[in-house]
């Protein structure tokens, strides 16, 4: 009976060795487990680095509220505040909050503008609005034969003529938003050169079997949905030493879906054709007026590199970007929303979850 009770003890601490030992090493996978995504998370903030600086000019970071020695301004294209099964052109509140997210977060500015197919004051403008920010319609940059037009294409590469606009500028969709407080350098040098991600440096030379003009050569495939950085002198440039290619572009009205099928109606070599930033940045580049940061930066759903991507596939991602407002964890240097599809539910987390992370009134709103 004795050595039997032994026994039947000998048995129990065995199996009170497993259970501990087991335990100890579901610790420690945990403790690894959270410890690598702790590091995913450090890494997803890591600054990138700028490829092509010019050894005489050491790069330097500014204070998040730092003037920067010349003045940059933003500039909006906007549908307007229109329903439409359109996505590129359907509204769901977007520029307001994006409107919000750039005067919280970028202070140095000098002018916000607005190009939009119908010059209207927004609803939810003050009337005080215009010391910042100025509407701007198609007729004050288009030639009127060019109207009207809702190709974005013919839009953007019209952004040069707005009357007024800095030598500097960065150029957003109403879709974009700046989610923490950044430095003019992280757009431009403080010489004033544009800060452009290594994309610009993958470019093809377009060619056409129908167009007998001087084609430029582009950035091979779509550009970012991220803010794009421009100097207005080499827009200027481009179109001077592309005038045939860019009054074509302006005078293509409408386009189906991304313009591809203009691309391929005029049997040219790449999609896409007619994208502002596609052509100018290459120049820029080319004639020193750019340097280069690499990036991480993809339309991947959730975090890429420091910034972060949505789209209509992951669009409640938009709760966890709140949440991170919420816990106070450090958010996105930028995020994109774009809506790739049409989908009511979709329009009701937008319009949820933008005003809950960009929640400060400007001085211009009701």
């Amino acid at each position: 009976m004795i050595i039997k009770e032994k026994q039947q003890n000998s048995n129990l601490t065995y199996f009170l060795y497993f259970i501990l030992t087991l335990l100890i090493i579901l610790l420690i996978y945990f403790l690894n487990k959270n410890k690598k995504k702790t590091l995913k998370s450090e890494n997803e903030f890591a600054e990138e680095k700028i490829l092509n600086l010019d050894e005489s000019e050491n790069y330097y970071t500014a204070k998040l509220d730092e003037k920067p020695p010349f003045k940059i301004d933003l500039v909006f294209t906007w549908a307007g505040e229109k329903k439409s099964r359109d996505i590129r052109t359907n509204y769901n509140g977007e520029l307001q909050y994006s409107l919000r997210a750039a005067v919280e977060n970028l202070p140095w500015i000098n002018k916000i503008y607005i190009l939009m197919n119908e010059k209207k004051i927004p609803s939810w403008f003050k009337n005080n609005y215009s010391k910042l920010i100025t509407l701007i319609g198609h007729e004050e940059v288009f030639d009127a034969k060019n109207l009207p037009n809702i190709n974005s294409n013919a839009i953007e590469m019209s952004i040069s003529n707005i009357e007024g606009l800095s030598e500097h500028f960065i150029y957003f969709n109403d879709d974009i938003f700046v989610s923490r407080k950044l430095p003019y350098t992280e757009f431009f040098t403080r010489s004033g050169k544009a800060i452009n991600i290594e994309k610009v440096l993958n470019t093809v030379q377009l060619e056409s079997e129908i167009l007998k003009f001087k084609l430029p050569k582009v950035v091979n495939g779509f550009h970012l949905h991220i803010p794009i950085v421009f100097l207005k002198s080499e827009i200027i440039n481009f179109e001077n030493k592309y005038p045939e290619y860019v009054n074509w572009v302006r005078s293509t009205k409408i386009r189906k879906f991304e313009g591809g099928d203009i691309c391929r109606k005029n049997k040219i070599s790449s999609v896409p054709c007619q994208q502002l930033q596609g052509a100018v940045l290459p120049l820029q580049l080319e004639n020193g007026k750019s340097v280069i940061k690499e990036s991480a930066i993809s339309e991947k759903c959730g975090w890429n590199g420091s910034s972060f991507y949505v789209n209509s596939n992951c669009m409640k991602k938009l709760k966890y970007l709140y949440n991170l407002k919420k816990k106070g964890k450090k958010l996105p240097k930028s995020f994109a929303v774009q809506e790739s599809f049409p989908n009511p539910n979709n329009a009701k987390i937008i319009k949820k979850y933008l005003p809950l992370i960009f929640d400060k009134k400007p001085f211009y709103e009701k």
